[in-house]
């Protein structure tokens, strides 16, 4: 069907062609399901609590995003910003750029623009979150390259977690990968001891023992190649995460007690109020290091943080 002769809740303008982006015009109403939308889509109302909206493409709207769920495959952008009441799930496949976003959910394939800030919000960026004239003030984000911001936290003491030196493409598969490969390892040792029970020189076996012995050999064989692919995927996934690992902190304003920086297993909170300019980065022992403007040389970041390494 045509995208002009929808149906569905948030009418799209007459005249639209199939190849020309969607514009929706009238207002969005909640609904059971989702209102799939293919190709880039250009929203001239508001999104309202409770609306599911999944794009195709790229999503602009001028208005604001309220507590809904926004999933698109390519860029979001949100100029008049995302009041997410903590209900809000924007998934972009593409960059994400808002005028401000508070208490949502927020995850970005590539690269997050923020011009005013986020308060209270989840956030996993992929690529580089570009904030240098906003503050990012409670919530978490994790941050897959570069950050750049304004203001870190608050006067307030709100907990702000910063989780640096992450691939969030990668180390999900790579926690996922590692528990795999140990079933499988355990499998693989359980059905060879089977297998050679069966095996003994000499044992004469009946049709049903023949038989198990037919399907433990094959599936011994299966298990040898899984086991190879998952190692292989294993090894090449952390060798990506060590060359990708970016820890690029650079803070234009202030840094607020309260702030907890996570590299790894190590969190160091913040003591006082850190002035900027600052830039925060892995030194090549591994552990976090600071530079103020001015500095000659880089300092270790639990000289004006407080340093917990958390279990493994």
């Amino acid at each position: 069907m045509p995208l002009h002769e929808t149906q569905q809740p948030g009418a799209i303008a007459p005249g639209a062609e199939a190849d020309s982006p969607t514009l929706l015009v009238d207002p969005i109403e909640p609904a059971p399901e989702p209102i799939t939308l293919p190709g880039t889509v250009n929203c001239l109302v508001e999104v309202p609590d409770g609306a599911r909206l999944r794009v195709g493409g790229n999503f602009d709207t001028s208005e604001l995003v309220r507590a809904a769920q926004l999933l698109a495959a390519g860029s979001i952008t949100a100029s008049a910003g995302i009041s997410g009441r903590g209900e809000a799930d924007i998934r972009a496949g593409g960059s994400l750029t808002a005028r401000f976003a508070e208490a949502a959910r927020l995850v970005v394939g590539r690269s997050l623009v923020l011009h005013r800030e986020a308060i209270g919000c989840d956030i996993l960026v992929h690529g580089s979150t570009h904030a240098a004239d906003a503050a990012i003030i409670g919530g978490t984000l994790v941050a897959g390259r570069a950050v750049r911001v304004r203001v870190l936290g608050s006067d307030s003491a709100v907990p702000t977690r910063v989780v640096l030196g992450s691939v969030p493409l990668l180390e999900p598969l790579l926690q996922k990968l590692t528990p795999l490969h140990e079933e499988l390892t355990a499998e693989h040792a359980a059905s060879k001891r089977e297998f050679d029970k069966l095996n003994q020189p000499g044992l004469r076996l009946d049709p049903r023992q023949k038989e198990r012995q037919t399907e433990l050999s094959y599936r011994l064989h299966t298990l040898d190649q899984l086991l190879l692919r998952c190692m292989t995927t294993i090894e090449n996934a952390g060798m990506q995460v060590r060359k990708l690992r970016t820890v690029d902190l650079d803070v234009r304003e202030a840094i607020h007690p309260g702030v907890i920086l996570v590299l790894g297993a190590d969190e160091h909170t913040v003591r006082a109020r850190i002035e900027g300019p600052i830039r925060i980065a892995r030194s090549q022992s591994g552990d976090l290091v600071y530079r103020r403007e001015g500095d000659n040389s880089d300092r270790p970041m639990k000289m004006i943080a407080s340093l917990r390494t958390r279990a493994r």
